[in-house]
């Protein structure tokens, strides 16, 4: 038998049940991701896709608060955990979301335009979002993943109901919905998913709690702990973002349709990234139970990563049809769509594997590292990209290109330092970025598809083989040992 560590049923069954979430999630993405744009005008849209990307950066708000609750529990049932420490921390946090919501209201005024709107808006969300965000993590301490799937489904459900809404007024009465109206019911709804959150943990918010005075090290040790990873999830985000960064200074939205245009070929991307991010919701609290067994499979997770995503980008062929048919405005879109397309099978890798590898071997300050180098790298693309083409395709090229490098510069880590090898999942990235790119260029139709995919069942049987054959005994082994009595057994 191999020494890879096999996931427990257990935690196959939380990824089910995350899985199935998400699944939801992912129609609601569908849903919103073409809906929206099609209830809007182009420059409204832009205004919504502005807020939107300064919405990523919420949830870092907490200043490494949550994160470090999240690294030093992860792991421990629910009734393991000290209650009145919580309602310390649970108070801490509402405490601190405010005074941070009011000095993000007080910016906001000093700012031109829609940007004032905007962010008056975020510093009443900021402290929703980051509410319910430290008791989800607090669910995925406590491997409560049924609660977290719930939640998830409910939230997903209620936009879907809200886009169909105004999408039917838009076909009835040809109402094009105002983008703060369809904002204000993004924040709705994460007030009531919150409000909620704080109902099923009144627990650990309510009665007697901990004093501040008593606990001052307690406290300064969550931040200790979630400050760097914190920090580091900043310059994540950015990496991700920085080329709409670029993209919405140099083409504002109320000169031309551009970040428009481009920030819905990141719609599209989101579709996929949805339903890979099942696997890190669960993988961080059965990682830490593990300990230093866990680095075993890390190879493992990793190659199902990249066969998951590689397999997912063949939404690429039946997306463009979506957008040639229901939003024909955004067709310039898909040219930028498959550009950054390739660049998700790298950064999936890094976001749902390596990023948690790093907090359980409680290397974020490694991580960090890695994330500066990486903003200040993407930074270099973007401008020189600019500098010499200007055109919002070469910043995408350029980002493409600094997901490769993020790729070659975390995994190098864990080679250096547990001489953990990474070139046949490298090759095996390549290979499939550039199949698709092959593909979609002289088959941008359903011949595609059936060629991609072809290519892509092929080459993962030809690197994986093995690796697959082994996880497939693994499994019948572990199923016939359960089966047996157990005297036997």
């Amino acid at each position: 038998m191999s020494d890879t560590v096999v996931p427990s049923k257990r935690v196959t069954l939380n990824i089910l049940k995350v899985v199935t979430s998400n699944i939801i999630i992912l129609l609601a993405g569908v849903v919103n991701g073409f809906v929206v744009p099609k209830i809007m005008e182009v420059p409204d849209y832009g205004i919504y896709k502005i807020f939107s990307l300064y919405a990523t950066y919420i949830s870092l708000l907490h200043i490494g608060f949550i994160d470090g609750v999240y690294i030093i529990f992860a792991g421990k049932n629910y009734d393991e955990l000290d209650k009145p420490l919580f309602r310390l921390f649970s108070r801490f946090l509402m405490a601190l979301e405010a005074v941070i919501a009011l000095i993000v209201a007080v910016t906001a005024i000093f700012l031109p335009g829609d940007y004032r709107w905007i962010f008056l808006i975020l510093s009443i969300n900021l402290i929703f979002v980051n509410v319910g965000l430290y008791f989800q993590y607090i669910s995925q301490v406590t491997e409560r993943f049924t609660e977290l799937s719930v939640r998830n489904i409910l939230k997903s459900v209620l936009s879907i109901l809200i886009a169909v809404t105004l999408f039917i007024l838009y076909k009835t009465i040809d109402y094009h919905t105002p983008t703060y109206l369809f904002i204000s019911t993004v924040v709705g709804i994460n007030f009531f998913l919150a409000f909620w959150y704080c109902f099923t943990y009144r627990e650990l918010i309510l009665g007697e709690a901990k004093k501040f005075s008593d606990e001052k090290k307690e406290i300064f040790r969550v931040f200790k702990e979630g400050i760097p990873y914190t920090i580091a999830s900043f310059l994540a985000s950015f990496v991700l973002t920085i080329d709409r960064q670029f993209v919405s200074i140099l083409w504002p939205v109320d000169e031309s349709d551009t970040y428009a245009i481009y920030a819905f070929a990141y719609n599209m991307l989101a579709l996929i990234t949805t339903a890979t991010s099942a696997i890190s919701t669960v993988l961080y609290p059965y990682l830490k139970k593990s300990g230093d067994d866990s680095l075993k499979s890390i190879s493992l997770i990793r190659n199902i990563v990249s066969i998951a995503t590689a397999v997912m980008i063949i939404a690429y062929f039946v997306l463009i049809y979506i957008v040639k048919y229901f939003l024909p405005k955004y067709m310039d879109s898909i040219y930028i769509f498959y550009i950054i397309l390739p660049g998700l099978m790298f950064s999936s890798i890094i976001s749902v594997v390596l990023v948690n590898f790093f907090k359980v071997l409680g290397k974020q300050r490694v991580y960090l590292y890695i994330c500066l180098a990486t903003v200040a790298l993407a930074f270099g693309l973007n401008m020189g990209a600019y500098l010499i083409f200007h055109t919002e395709t070469s910043i995408s090229w350029a980002s493409t290109i600094t997901m490769i490098v993020w790729y070659l510069v975390a995994n190098g880590y864990f080679f250096i330092k547990y001489k953990l090898h990474f070139l046949k999942n490298f090759i095996y990235c390549i290979i499939i970025g550039g199949a698709f790119y092959v593909t979609a260029h002289f088959f941008n139709n359903w011949i595609g598809f059936l060629i991609y995919g072809a290519a892509v069942v092929l080459i993962s049987v030809l690197f994986y083989f093995k690796e697959i054959k082994t996880l497939l005994n693994n499994r019948k082994e572990k199923k016939n040992q359960n089966a047996l009595p157990k005297e036997e057994a």
